[in-house]
This record gives C-alpha cells, sequence and structure tokens, in this order.
C-alpha cells in the first residue's frame, strides 16, 4: 500500500500533537518549536514489546533493561511507533 505524501505529511502532524499533548501545559510552546527543530534528531528506541519511550542516548540507564534490540530512529519516527520521551533522558 502507497501512502500519499499528503498523509504522510498528516501523520508527522499527528505525531507532533501527540508529543504536545502528552507534555506540560507550561512549555507547550516551546515543545513545539522543540519538535519541530528535531525532527532529524536520531534516538534511540528499544524493540522489546514493553518498550514505551525514546531515549536521548544509547547509554540511558533505562535503554539498558531493553529485552530486545535497541534501534536509532529520527524523532517522528518513534512518536510513530507510539514512543514518548525518557523523562530520565528528557528531564520531563
Amino acid at each position: 500500500m502507497m501512502i500519499s505524501s499528503i498523509s504522510k505529511c498528516r501523520i508527522e502532524l499527528l505525531a507532533i500533537l501527540f508529543q504536545i499533548v502528552f507534555s506540560s501545559c507550561d512549555n507547550a510552546t516551546t515543545s513545539v518549536h522543540g519538535i519541530m527543530g528535531q525532527r532529524k534528531e536520531t534516538v534511540y528506541v528499544c524493540t522489546g514489546p514493553a518498550s514505551r519511550c525514546y531515549h536521548k542516548t544509547s547509554r540511558c540507564k533505562w535503554l539498558e533493561r531493553c529485552s530486545d534490540r535497541v534501534e536509532a530512529v529520527t524523532v517522528i519516527e518513534a512518536i510513530k511507533f507510539g514512543k514518548r520521551p525518557c523523562k530520565y533522558c528528557y528531564g520531563q
């Protein structure tokens, strides 16, 4: 199945909105600018079934507990996979 460029844009927008919802209201504007600027940033995710977060570094103490592989992806890809920022890495 081929996804049109419009659908890809909608997915990216939904991923950004998802991220904003899970950030605090006090820094929502900062979050929008931060996420847009970090779309290409490499983050790390665990491919294990219980994994819920993406991490700033592959050496995060919580990522060391990964039961499967650790993969490098972009922030947008991590959000599309349903991941949220690691509270340890991002201090939220």
